[in-house]
């Protein structure tokens, strides 16, 4: 996989980074699982055939099909992908807010589930998605996917949110809401409907969210692998049973049989655990 930060000062705002992943294996059989994460993402697949099931999803080859389009809301459960057999994917990774700058404000309210075949994203974006597929160089690829999203860009009136959502973060996820409501001046009522409006889930669901991901964070970086004991005091977990149930609710495993087996990916912020 090769990851790349977006080029122009508008995308790289809005967005981590673009992946790309490709193979032109004939016999490729592979799965991953990856798990719940504040970004959102926009996979796009060339040549696929994508069939999408509760939490799971298999990729194919298909030489029938141009280009296919997925939207993910990362924020609920974890999920497993497949790919088989030769596959060229560009995957998109959004900041929280962050894809809400390239389409309508209420975006992501539409969805009745979080992960959706999307190949309406702009007209005539099949023939532009296309057109990047078929530039060798990923540089390049960049560049003209910078410049795709930039002909999309729609700022999405809403500083008071992102401040709230930037809190959140920066406590990594163990601010109260109540303290939210103070330093913001807002009520809750008002909090949850910007969070479903705008990011497609709830305050508590984003925060619960946000610590599993810097819980990761924490177990993968640390040099000595912090003891389970350390890693659930040192994220805000009340004690060791919140720490699992917890952990069990996101990633369906409790932490000791899902934190050793996850591999972060070309040393990056993405952890994925392959199938044994």
């Amino acid at each position: 996989m090769t990851r790349l930060p977006p080029q122009n000062k508008i995308s790289s705002k809005y967005i981590d980074a673009y992946y790309f992943l490709k193979s032109d294996e004939e016999k490729f059989d592979e799965s991953f699982t990856h798990y719940p994460h504040y970004r959102t993402t926009l996979n796009i697949y060339n040549r696929s055939k994508v069939e999408i099931f509760e939490n799971k999803r298999i990729i194919s080859f298909d030489s029938e099909n141009d280009v296919v389009t997925v939207f993910t809301n990362n924020i609920s459960t974890a999920k497993q992908a497949v790919l088989r057999g030769p596959f060229d994917i560009i995957g998109i990774l959004f900041k929280p807010l962050g894809i809400n700058q390239f389409t309508r404000d209420d975006f992501l309210s539409k969805f009745d589930h979080p992960v959706v075949v999307f190949n309406n994203f702009w007209s005539g974006h099949v023939n532009d998605l296309s057109n990047v597929f078929n530039e060798n160089s990923n540089d390049k690829k960049v560049l003209l996917l910078d410049e795709l999203l930039l002909k999309l860009y729609n700022p999405l009136n809403e500083e008071r949110l992102s401040k709230i959502v930037q809190k959140i973060l920066d406590s990594k996820g163990a601010i109260k809401v109540k303290e939210l409501e103070v330093l913001f001046t807002v009520n809750r009522r008002t909090l949850l409907r910007l969070f479903k409006t705008y990011l497609g889930c709830s305050i508590s669901e984003f925060k619960r969210v946000t610590r599993f991901r810097n819980t990761i964070d924490s177990y993968q970086n640390s040099p000595t692998r912090t003891s389970f004991t350390e890693l659930c005091y040192d994220n805000n977990y009340y004690d060791q049973s919140d720490f699992i149930n917890h952990f069990k609710s996101l990633s369906g495993e409790i932490p000791k049989e899902v934190l050793p087996k996850i591999t972060k990916v070309d040393q990056t912020d993405l952890y994925w655990k392959f199938r044994v």
